[in-house]
């Protein structure tokens, strides 16, 4: 093979590009300190580095909420520290003065006007903010929980389920972690709690309501005699009847057990709790294994008049759908067609159009936890609306028993009515925003949002705790109730109080513990956050970063070879024309 000059110069030019890029390589590592400059230095390296930054990066965001969420919680704290050590221990000083015969009225006029500015004090604390939001509103930050009086401006409501929406207010402090950071108005300001009781009320019977004493030492029976006038009686057993029609014959249940109350309460003193009494008609939902069904249930309601109030009913939400309301498959233009319930779907798909008898075949194999496909075999139209009902059921169930399905635990049944479906037995108001959709329920636009109402037949209910707007905060009644025995001179009652008193602190030092427990749980999450992110950076050091010895001497290394090519380079280039002329 011949070997000319201008081969030799072009193999130089191209090892003497390739040494300087080596040159520049190093150069670039030694002034950015960095290992990986460009994608194409290490492409697997950079996809790690670029996943970490991104946890990082969330981690950073966490490290906010948390130490955003541990100030808040540190100034709730602090503000009921302050109320139950200045304010409640006080106020039950002031009281055991009070209570002493031995005081002049002028002295008691001293100690209720103490009290009267402790208890203004009391509610700009109950009101007060951090970083311009309400601490004690729950979700309604930008709203103060009292008036100047002590009453509730809005109502607050805290569920037993955690994943429901209620007025707690939970900060995200890592992917699946989340933690409450508020403490509601009345887990602070009351002293107690009373469930709504109910009775259910058939016509043409009797209807006997149990009221639970105030000291929780058992409940009063008070039986609603039907087509009867008889005044309030207290049986020999404790317990009272009235007749349905004492007041007057057609009046209302509840009006006539609020007659009835008045009298009770006057025999039986501050050991029956107050109530207001309604008649309410609920719907509620049942599954007896084969069909759904619901009826609507008429109960006399006995809600407390003072202190939070708990409602342990529960009803499981339900849905039906006719089968008129279902379109039959029409796979003419070659597209599946589908309805969803909740986030699982369910795909229809054609299968041999020729095949006999019509049906349609459920996949075994999901295409996921929330989608199920189901093929047409023969012409849709020789498929029963009953056998599509029962085969829509079935494919429901299937993803109903996969276990984080959107439907996880409902049950579904097709007949030839139409697809129903009813909640877990745990259901809640947050299922109730579930509904049925898809091309195979075709709605007009205009009538969506009432198909999706129409469609929920019983609505879910779970169990919570709440007051309501205008409600007397229990403390601040407490206090109006000992200012006027403090006036009117009732030493009695006033010793009585004390116990109302402790009440109230061993309420605040509940709450107060609850809050200082997830501030201390707060902290330890920031420690982890920080170790996390100190970890995930010196990970990410290790594949972005460059050893600066290796580094320094690589860049030496090339700096020399360069040098050398280029000498070597000058002596290939050297020669001239006139040489070969010679």
């Amino acid at each position: 093979m011949r070997i000319t000059n201008n081969m030799m110069v072009q193999t130089m030019l191209n090892n003497l590009n390739r040494n300087a890029t080596r040159l520049n390589q190093a150069q670039i590592q030694y002034a950015t300190g960095k290992r990986i400059n460009k994608p194409s230095d290490d492409p697997r390296g950079i996809a790690k580095s670029m996943r970490l930054r991104s946890d990082i990066s969330a981690m950073e965001q966490y490290e906010r909420n948390v130490n955003d969420a541990y100030s808040f919680m540190d100034t709730t704290e602090t503000a009921i520290r302050n109320m139950q050590q200045e304010g409640m221990n006080r106020i039950r000083e002031l009281t055991v003065q009070a209570s002493s015969e031995t005081l002049t009225q002028d002295e008691t006029i001293k100690i209720q006007a103490e009290i009267e500015e402790i208890r203004q004090q009391m509610i700009d604390m109950a009101n007060y903010t951090y970083s311009g939001k309400h601490i004690f509103s729950g979700t309604k930050t930008n709203q103060p929980l009292l008036d100047s009086q002590g009453y509730y401006q809005m109502d607050l409501v805290k569920y037993e389920n955690p994943a429901m929406n209620d007025d707690v207010w939970n900060f995200e402090t890592s992917t699946r972690e989340k933690i409450q950071v508020n403490t509601l108005g009345f887990e602070v300001f009351e002293a107690e709690s009373n469930e709504i009781v109910r009775a259910e009320v058939v016509a043409g019977e009797n209807t006997t309501i149990e009221l639970p004493y105030a000291d929780g030492s058992g409940y009063m029976e008070l039986t609603i005699l039907d087509a009867d006038d008889s005044e309030p009686t207290k049986g020999p057993d404790g317990n009272w009847t009235v007749g349905a029609d004492w007041v007057d014959v057609g009046t209302p249940i509840d009006e006539t057990v609020k007659e009835a109350m008045k009298e009770i309460k006057a025999v039986e003193g501050e050991r029956i709790i107050d109530y207001q009494f309604e008649v309410a008609d609920y719907q509620q939902s049942n599954y007896d294994g084969t069909v759904i069904t619901s009826e609507e249930i008429t109960y006399l309601k006995a809600v407390p008049v003072n202190g939070a109030i708990v409602d342990t009913f529960e009803t499981q939400a339900a849905w039906s759908l006719d089968e008129g309301q279902f379109a039959t498959p029409d796979f003419d233009n070659g597209t599946p067609q589908s309805f969803s319930f909740g986030g699982a779907e369910v795909v229809m798909v054609q299968g041999d159009p020729t095949a006999l008898p019509a049906g349609v075949a459920i996949s075994e194999e999901l295409a996921s936890k929330d989608k199920i496909v189901l093929t047409v075999n023969g012409d849709p139209n020789d498929i029963s609306q009953e056998d599509y009902m029962e085969s829509y059921a079935e494919a429901l169930n299937k993803l109903s028993d996969q276990r984080g399905s959107q439907v996880q635990g409902f049950t579904f049944v097709g007949d030839a009515d139409g697809l129903k479906a009813i909640a877990p037995k745990k259901s809640d108001t947050l299922h109730n925003k579930k509904f049925f959709s898809g091309s195979l329920l075709p709605v007009a636009p205009a009538d969506r949002e009432d198909f999706k109402k129409d469609q929920l037949v019983v609505a879910g209910k779970g169990k919570h705790q709440y007051i309501v707007e205008g409600q007397r905060a229990g403390l601040f009644q407490l206090l109006d109730d000992l200012e006027k025995n403090m006036l009117d001179g009732n030493q009695e009652a006033l010793s009585h109080m004390l116990d109302d008193i402790d009440a109230h602190m061993d309420s605040m030092l509940t709450a107060r513990s609850s809050t200082g427990a997830r501030a201390n749980r707060t902290e330890l999450i920031l420690y982890r956050i920080e170790d996390d992110v100190l970890n995930f950076r010196e990970l990410m050091s290790k594949i972005e970063d460059a050893d600066m010895a290796e580094v320094s001497m690589n860049l030496m290394n090339e700096e020399n070879v360069y040098r050398a090519s280029l000498n070597v380079g000058a002596r290939v280039i050297q020669p001239s024309l006139l040489d070969f002329l010679r």
